[in-house]
């Protein structure tokens, strides 16, 4: 799925399977930059000239996890959880900037965004030496850390969006009925 800051958008729904070999094969010299949820497949096309940008609705959510199930966002907004999930809602907040220029935007994510992931980053190298790498919040954490080069990427143009969100929504279809056509007889059945 191109970008929605994109002249001529296009939306690519089937490509055989999900490996990492299909991306490859499919982008062979393309460069530019991918949206991505850092799946291991996609890795590899950094050695191309793409350069991954990652999403943060997927640091956002991997901390919304680790929030203990029998307890309510306002009951402990406090928590380290909590914490992160406010620092991305913060992310997602100051990048509402639609009605701005490419130029604009840019500029607005260098002179806000900018502090606000570099805050995030070192909350997270910080906070995570405090929680048990196996569990859900330390999950969370190596995520965040091993991946923050790619969420850096958004501030490098401004056409770059904070999630891939649009993409995966755009997939949703697929992915909830490809269950409901596993037993068609032909894939123009299905």
């Amino acid at each position: 799925l191109s970008g929605k800051h994109t002249e001529k958008p296009i939306v690519l729904y089937h490509h055989g399977s999900r490996k990492g070999a299909e991306a490859w094969d499919f982008l062979t010299g393309f460069s530019g930059y991918l949206h991505c949820d850092q799946y291991p497949g996609y890795l590899r096309l950094s050695q191309q000239d793409v350069t991954l940008v990652g999403c943060m609705a997927h640091a956002r959510r991997k901390f919304h996890d680790s929030l203990p199930k029998d307890k309510t966002r306002e009951s402990d907004a406090t928590s380290v959880a909590n914490q992160g999930i406010y620092y991305c809602n913060q992310m997602f907040s100051l990048d509402a900037w639609e009605d701005l220029s490419v130029e604009e935007r840019y500029e607005k994510r260098q002179s806000e965004l900018k502090p606000l992931l570099e805050k995030f980053s070192d909350w997270c190298s910080k906070k995570s030496i405090s929680v048990l790498p196996s569990g859900k919040l330390g999950t969370a954490f190596q995520y965040c850390i091993k991946h923050m080069d790619k969420f850096m990427n958004v501030l490098k143009d401004g056409r770059l969006e904070l999630s891939n969100n649009k993409a995966e929504r755009a997939v949703k279809e697929i992915v909830m009925g490809r269950k409901n056509w596993l037993f068609s007889q032909s894939g123009t059945g299905a």
